[in-house]
């Protein structure tokens, strides 16, 4: 048996993310681990809830599954704070081929590298928060990730949200974390990307396709990319969604529950607005837009900034 410290470390680095406990103290010495083959998370089998974390860059050779045989309506739970953590085989959060009932909550402060298929809500609930200086490179800002990848799962990416424990939507807002990829595409169950920021220009720049929600909370947020293959909702509930081009949203519908649509100059939305509850505000800076799709509802509607936006669309 190998006893030097380098072997035992890796082994209690090993024994850490394998069991959900904390790794703390390891020297800085000992600056790099390597882990070759799969690591699965899972809710601790002692019933607390102290959340699998680690203070060492950590490279995983196989797949990082978060959730697999977690006990069910139990939270799983995996955070990376101020390290480099490199996965090369892909990873899968709320991953439990035998049922659906799996709770998983990833939030990134430091960087991941991940290699592979990366999807969020596998089987059962899958949710990554990416906060602060966090950032998540897929396949070199070149892939795509897939959120409620199966029938009945649920997925949600969460910008800017905080704490080690996902509660719900209106939990702490923190600075937004990066995602670098090419795409993220709603899978067969229910996806949702949240934006629940502190910061006044976040641009988000990777396309959205499939059919799934988006929902805007708080801060700011330019959508940059080409979504027109995005169907489902977008559900300003507050902050701000700007839409840099016409096809910012895709084909979704929009529901005005507070908040404000920011429309570039030249948008033509053909989006059908639902001014549900609340005032929503349409702002244009400058230039002119158009707002073609129906609008209806009984909230408030608000028009702001100096620029025209025209309302050609039916009105109910």
């Amino acid at each position: 048996m190998n006893s030097s410290p380098h072997a035992r470390l890796n082994a209690l680095l090993r024994f850490a993310l394998l069991t959900s406990t904390a790794l703390v103290g390891v020297p800085a010495a000992h600056a790099q681990w390597v882990i070759e083959g799969d690591v699965s998370i899972r809710y601790p089998s002692d019933s607390t809830s102290s959340p699998t974390s680690y203070n060492v860059p950590v490279t995983i050779t196989g797949r990082l599954l978060v959730g697999t045989g977690s006990r069910p309506y139990s939270w799983a739970r995996f955070l990376s704070y101020h390290n480099e953590f490199i996965s090369t085989g892909g990873a899968s959060i709320a991953h439990d081929p035998s049922s659906s009932d799996v709770n998983a909550y990833v939030r990134i402060l430091g960087t991941w590298l991940n290699t592979g298929p990366l999807v969020v809500g596998e089987t059962g609930n899958g949710v990554l928060a990416i906060s602060g200086e966090g950032i998540v490179r897929q396949d070199d800002g070149l892939g795509t990730v897939t959120i409620a990848n199966q029938p009945g799962s649920t997925g949600t990416l969460a910008i800017g949200i905080g704490g080690s424990s996902y509660l719900s939507d209106e939990q702490e807002h923190m600075a937004p974390g990066t995602l670098d990829a090419a795409g993220i595409v709603f899978g067969q169950g229910s996806g949702r990307i949240l934006f629940s920021h502190t910061s006044g220009f976040y641009t988000f720049a990777p396309t959205i396709s499939g059919l799934g929600t988006i929902v805007v909370r708080n801060g700011t947020t330019t959508l940059t990319g080409d979504n027109s293959g995005l169907s489902g909702s977008v559900e300003l509930r507050g902050g701000k969604l700007s839409l840099a081009s016409s096809a910012a949203i895709g084909s979704a519908s929009v529901s005005g529950m507070g908040g404000t649509l920011a429309y570039s100059a030249g948008v033509n939305l053909a989006n059908s607005v639902a001014l549900t509850s609340g005032s929503t505000t349409f702002e244009v800076a400058s230039g002119s837009a158009t707002q073609s799709g129906a609008i209806s509802g009984s909230g408030n509607l608000i028009k702001d900034g100096a620029g025209i936006l025209q309302l050609t669309g039916p009105t109910t």
